[in-house]
């Protein structure tokens, strides 16, 4: 055990670095938190604070991905403001839920295209998206407040058997950026890339366990 810390700890293996060390940081602060605080290890407490943090986790997963190919998006922040601006509008939930995912995918083609075809350092093109798009959300919301759909409501406030919908909600995109990253070609080409050609193609190897 001490070994496989300690190979964590110096990105030994490419899977373990990814997830290994957050996993092992995240597991001594709870145990420190449980021998300070009575309360912090009930069921009820871990589920609430794994459902607020179910958005960051989200958005920490779809960053993981730019920051795996060598680039950085200092947008997303100001593209969830805005989503959520979007999101609160005064039109059926038919249309702005579709709207949102559609925006948000629009502006990151922006970025995509700003970086890959025009040569735009990544951290320029997104902060200069992170300024526009703000300013747009300035535009929609002057100020604070507003009320989304109900159907959303519902979708990140219920629970089932006692779980937070938001639990489900991020065990279904880890799931599924687990598949990407570690089950797939695309995620072989993502490691690849990120790495180099020599240093990727034995990083990608390693992940889909092909051995020396």
């Amino acid at each position: 055990m001490v070994r496989s810390v300690f190979n964590i700890l110096n990105g030994r293996n490419t899977r373990q670095g990814l997830w290994g060390l957050p996993l092992l940081v995240a597991l001594l602060i709870s145990l420190w938190l449980t021998v300070e605080t009575t309360q912090f290890a009930t069921a009820e407490n871990l589920f609430n604070l794994v459902a607020q943090a179910m958005p960051l986790i989200i958005a920490a997963i779809g960053q993981l991905v730019v920051v795996l190919i060598g680039g950085l998006d200092l947008s997303v922040g100001s593209v969830i403001s805005f989503t959520t601006a979007v999101l609160a509008l005064d039109q059926p939930a038919i249309v702005l839920i579709p709207a949102v995912f559609v925006l948000a995918a629009v502006i990151g083609l922006i970025n995509g295209l700003a970086i890959t075809r025009f040569n735009v350092h990544p951290i320029i093109a997104t902060l200069s998206t992170q300024y526009i798009v703000l300013g747009i959300t300035r535009i929609l919301r002057p100020v604070s407040g507003g009320t989304v759909p109900e159907i959303v409501i519902d979708a990140v406030s219920g629970s089932f058997l006692g779980i937070p919908y938001p639990v489900f909600w991020g065990i279904v995109v880890i799931l599924a950026a687990w598949k990407l990253l570690y089950g797939s070609r695309y995620g072989l080409h993502l490691f690849a890339i990120g790495g180099g050609i020599a240093s990727g193609a034995e990083s990608a190897a390693r992940n889909f366990g092909v051995s020396d």
